[in-house]
């Protein structure tokens, strides 16, 4: 959700035309408020509960198992799952299938 809200709030930088969008489409009418709220209060508040997940899981791990294997278990499956994706997607099917 972080980085989602980084990446729309601050990368894309669409807001204005996304606001306009929603208000054109929706019943419900967004203000500037949501505009602050994504640009502001929701990446601090994210990044303040990441901190504080992160500090917790080091300090106390998931049921007394060791920290190294939580990340190891935990991050590496995170992080292969990731890999994994990327490299089917890049394989490229050689066989063409006709629908009939």
């Amino acid at each position: 959700g972080l980085i989602e809200v980084v990446l729309v709030a601050w990368v894309v930088r669409q807001l204005r035309t996304l606001q306009r969008y929603i208000n054109d489409s929706s019943y419900v009418r967004i203000g500037s408020w949501w505009i602050i709220s994504l640009t502001l209060i929701t990446p601090v508040l994210l990044i303040g509960i990441t901190a504080f997940n992160i500090y917790t899981e080091l300090t106390t791990p998931y049921e007394g198992y060791p920290a190294s294997g939580l990340i190891l278990l935990g991050g590496g499956v995170a992080a292969a799952v990731i890999v994994v994706g990327f490299i089917f997607q890049s394989i490229r099917g050689t066989e063409r299938r006709e629908v009939a």
